[in-house]
């Protein structure tokens, strides 16, 4: 049961970020994110490192911690009291996971380059700082609400190939 409920507790948090960065933070058409200016403290970051993911605004920092004791609450509805340890668990997980997405891997040291997606799609994001990638743990709210972005704006279809020559071009004009 204990990872059935790590995984929910991750993936119903991830839902709820998603929707808040989405909202709060960022412009959507005909409407500008009434946080933009919290959320813009973190993405003075263009190319971010390891150590930009804890880079934000203490009032952001407080929706975060927020929306995690509120998914806890929430989900305590369906699953009865949680263990202290799950608690540390899903969080440091959590805390794991978004030092990685903001740290591009090189995509052989992990098997099936996920880690190295998600960092790369979180770069996407930075750089440009649009409407695209607003989730932490997964792509899957992405995908599902079409704010997917491989580099090229939010729903804009990018093949694998495409993506792939494109790290490959990458590699090639840091070694020069």
């Amino acid at each position: 049961m204990y990872p059935v409920q790590i995984v929910t507790i991750l993936m119903v948090y991830d839902f709820f970020y998603y929707w808040a960065h989405r909202v709060l933070f960022h412009d959507t058409p005909g409407r500008i994110g009434p946080l933009k200016w919290v959320h813009a403290t973190h993405h003075r970051q263009l190319n971010p490192c390891r150590m930009d993911s804890g880079y934000l605004n203490p009032i952001e920092t407080a929706i975060g911690l927020g929306l995690y004791v509120f998914t806890i609450a929430l989900l305590t509805l369906v699953f009865g009291r949680f263990h202290v340890g799950m608690i540390v668990v899903t969080w440091v997980a959590f805390q794991q996971i978004n030092l990685h997405n903001h740290d591009l891997w090189d995509r052989e040291r992990f098997a099936g380059g996920y880690i190295a997606t998600m960092a790369e799609m979180h770069h996407h994001h930075h750089a440009r700082f649009t409407g695209g990638n607003f989730a932490t743990i997964t792509l899957l709210y992405d995908w599902m609400f079409g704010t997917l972005d491989y580099g090229k704006g939010p729903g804009v279809k990018v093949s694998r190939e495409e993506r792939i020559a494109k790290k490959s071009q990458a590699a090639v004009a840091s070694e020069a």
